[in-house]
């Protein structure tokens, strides 16, 4: 075992502690132990797996305590036997030494290896060669020690060691297990050594960048130019930022390995949540880059955007990141008074405030909500957080008592701009305005908070438990609602998913867009409709079930305009929620149950509650949105079964609506991703064969929901539009006689029609005759009647239209 170990620690941690003789020596121990435990459910094969993801962050942990604790140690500037003696208790685990560092001590720090350029851009040297040369600026005085905040992150990764020496213990106890891990196939190691190294080469790179700013935010502060040894540094660092990005690049052309560092960013997001409910997801990690350049350079940034889109949790994590501190903060209100912002005299003395604390602390200063706060108290902010390291400004809340600004002061400010939608927020001072960085906040993209949501769910194994493969669909669907609801709310046209908008009540005729006034559900709220789970699954619901809760928890509330709580609604059913709810539950005057099961395809059916469990490598390949871009181009998808499904308590529904439960969301994410494939020559017939009678049959047959699975992607590519909703509007328009009997809205009737037609018309596929001919004389209709392209003007018109294709139908 010690030689595994020695095989994991050299090329995970290059150039740092390169014999972890300890470490190897408690992984051995481990195995050595004769704990009593019960075995675990899962496979053999799967818990020695995990055993060697755990013995591998061990490691890592181990790692990363000996450079803390050497960074530490630095900062103290102790020398001979104190140094040695503060390591050892800044690394101790449980009174046990975890790392013997005496012949590498040197190697804690990231040395200034002299390797010319050319060797840099040549691609010929590891990773290793490259994070050794990395090179470090001086040590500079003006930004606060790191050592609190390297304190934290010490005891957290001693907390983690714990917890891994714990579950590790448990599976070594199986002999078992021990068996499997030790008859492991090397390529398995190396799988996670390429891994490892490209982690370290990511990090690196972030290293690079934040150093860089501090050294800018050190030429600000002197203000002076970079040296000509800085700019060297610079040059060289750049240099080899690109060649780190071009070798991880050739790691994770392997699909295995990029599988690997996608659950590895996943399981960050998932730590990151767990601590302050945020993930430094792309676009976050864009945004917070670009607040650290602003602040290192002595610039005031103003985050503006809608509400819950992270703007002030953008500024803190920037702060931790640039200066390792946390801001002081101050949030605007209408009756803001210059107490909240500066402090108060009590009888105890002055009581500072967030601005106060901030200049005394040498700490960053955030004001939420700028926009809302008195012109007054504004017009005197704009002179204090105007000054700079080395000046002083006058506390007259302190009897005019003077304080110095430290080199740590900077300010950011978040601000909802004054709008339609934001009518009570006062406008900003263009004089103010010049003062700040504008930094445009929007809310989350849709693939990412699906990252988040699938980062919630994982387990300690990197897993993900759910009852079918539709709760994956749910997901997805989950965060498209949230996106839809976003765009309702800022004013923004929603698109559905065939191609129509989203109108207000009564708006398709005027083409007024549907508006969300006050209801919006942003990230936050989002997230926290995936929390629960586990105990709705073990309660026998499916996931679409435990969010459908959720929803009906959110629409139900009466504070917002009812309005608003019936385009919400829409959005959930549109996206296959509220399947089966009764409409009276949800309290909405208009809304009524055959129009909701419209919305939403209600078939009388829902998937059935069962036992499907992701491991780690399906949760890496899980890409709905098409965005990931796996080297070999598979998804989850190809490695699933379909879903059983089962007959709902409502008896009265009719069963021929609509296709299978989830083929919708199998086909939305081949359109999303703009896969074009062969058409299969037996998917084609098969749809030749679907004519009117045959249509029918085919709705009819019990095992429609698993017929032709591998087929349906060819299906698919063959319409203009989703193969289920092809079958409705065919099935609908032409040979439903409930339909035609009760017309109702006539306007959307007629408006299926000529989208119908047109599909028809540009589509180059051969549609069964019938249809073909009623799609004919429908469009002779349509542009006798002027309507090709237009809605008609009278209702009258629209009824003796419909009326005409009917008769043609029959």
């Amino acid at each position: 075992m010690q030689d595994i170990n020695g095989e994991i620690s050299q090329p995970f941690a290059p150039g740092i502690y390169r014999k972890l003789e300890t470490a190897a020596g408690s992984i051995k121990s481990l195995f050595e132990s004769k704990i009593k435990t019960e075995s675990s459910s899962s496979t053999v094969e799967e818990r020695a797996n995990t055993l060697l993801q755990l013995l591998l962050d061990k490691v890592e942990l181990q790692v990363d305590i000996a450079r803390r604790a050497t960074t530490i140690v630095d900062a103290l500037g102790l020398d001979g036997s104190a140094r040695q003696r503060k390591l050892q208790e800044l690394k101790s685990l449980n009174n046990q030494s975890s790392i013997n560092e005496n012949k590498n001590s040197n190697e804690s720090q990231l040395s200034a290896a002299n390797i010319n350029e050319a060797d840099i851009v040549s691609g010929k040297l590891s990773m290793s060669d490259l994070m050794k040369s990395i090179k470090t600026t001086p040590k500079t005085e003006g930004i606060n020690s790191q050592t609190e905040q390297e304190n934290q992150l010490l005891a957290e990764s001693k907390r983690q060691l714990s917890k891994i020496n714990e579950q590790a213990e448990i599976l070594i106890n199986d002999t078992q297990v021990v068996e499997h891990y030790q008859n492991m196939h090397q390529e398995k190691l190396k799988l996670y050594r390429k891994v490892r190294e490209a982690a370290s080469g990511k990090k690196a790179i972030r290293d690079i960048e934040i150093m860089q700013e501090r050294l800018a935010r050190q030429v600000f502060l002197n203000k002076r130019t970079f040296s000509p040894a800085e700019e060297a540094v610079t040059k060289q660092n750049q240099l080899i930022s690109k060649a780190i990005e071009k070798r991880i690049a050739d790691l994770i052309s392997d699909p295995e390995v990029f599988d690997l560092m996608r659950w590895r960013q996943l399981r960050e997001y998932q730590i990151g949540l767990k601590k302050d409910r945020f993930a430094e997801t792309p676009s976050r990690t864009k945004m917070l880059a670009e607040i650290r350049q602003m602040w290192s350079e002595g610039r005031k940034v103003l985050a503006t955007g809608p509400t819950g889109s992270g703007k002030t949790e953008l500024f803190f994590h920037a702060s931790r990141s640039l200066l390792g501190s946390e801001p002081e903060r101050a949030t605007g209100h209408e009756l803001l008074t210059s107490y909240e912002i500066y402090g108060k005299a009590t009888g105890k003395g002055f009581e500072p405030g967030p601005l106060t604390r901030a200049i005394d602390n040498n700490k960053p200063f955030v004001l939420d909500e700028i926009n809302l706060v008195p012109n007054k108290i504004l017009m005197r902010l704009k002179t204090d957080l105007n000054a700079r390291p080395g000046q002083e400004i006058t506390i007259q809340e302190e009897n005019g008592v003077r304080h110095q600004v430290k080199d740590n002061f900077v300010v950011g400010a978040t601000a909802n701009v004054k709008s339609e939608k934001h009518p009570d927020r006062e406008k900003l001072d263009p004089a103010l305005v010049r003062m700040f960085e504008p930094l445009p906040v929007d809310y989350l993209p849709p693939e990412e908070l699906h990252d988040m949501m699938l980062a919630l769910l994982m387990d300690i194994k990197g897993g993900i438990q759910l009852s079918s493969k539709d709760d994956l669909a749910a997901l997805a669907e989950l965060c498209m609602s949230t996106t839809w609801t976003q765009k309702a709310y800022q004013g923004y046209e929603v698109e559905l998913n065939n191609g129509d908008k989203l109108y207000a009540r009564g708006g398709e005729s005027t083409g007024k867009i549907a508006t969300l006034r006050e209801a919006v559900l942003d990230p936050g709220k989002a997230l926290d409709m995936v929390n629960g789970w586990d105990d709705s699954r073990l309660k026998g619901k499916t996931l679409r079930e435990h969010i459908n809760a959720k929803i009906i928890q959110f629409v139900k509330n009466e504070n917002f305009p009812e309005e608003d709580r019936y385009h919400l609604i829409r959005i959930f059913a549109l996206n296959e929620f509220l399947k089966g709810v009764d409409v009276n539950e949800l309290g909405i005057s208009g809304l009524d149950q055959a129009t909701l099961d419209a919305w939403n395809g209600f078939t009388g059916r829902k998937v059935k509650a069962g036992d499907l469990y992701l491991d780690a490598n399906k949760v890496a390949k899980i890409d709905p949105f098409g965005t990931v871009r796996r080297p070999d181009g598979s998804d989850v998808d190809d490695l699933l079964g379909e879903d059983e499904t089962e007959e709902m308590e409502d008896e009265d529904i009719d069963e021929e609506n609509h296709l299978a439960i989830g083929i919708k969301a199998f086909e939305q994410r081949r359109r999303e991703k703009n896969q074009s494939t062969q058409i299969d020559p037996e998917a084609k017939e098969i749809l030749d064969q679907l004519d009117k009678s045959e249509l029918k049959k085919f709705l009819k047959r019990e095992d429609k929901y698993q017929i032709y699975p591998d087929k349906l992607n060819d299906i698919y590519l063959m319409y203009p539009s989703t193969l289920e909703e092809i079958i409705r509007k065919y099935r609908e328009i032409f040979f439903d006689q409930d339909t035609q009997e009760n017309i109702g809205n006539v306007f959307d009737l007629l408006k299926r029609f000529i989208i119908l037609v047109k599909e028809i018309k540009q589509s180059n596929v051969n549609f069964p005759k019938d249809v073909m001919i009623i799609a004919k004389k429908t469009d002779s209709i349509l542009e006798t009647s002027n309507s090709a392209s237009t809605m008609p003007t009278t209702r009258e018109m629209c009824e003796k239209l419909v009326k005409q294709i009917f008769e043609l139908a029959k």
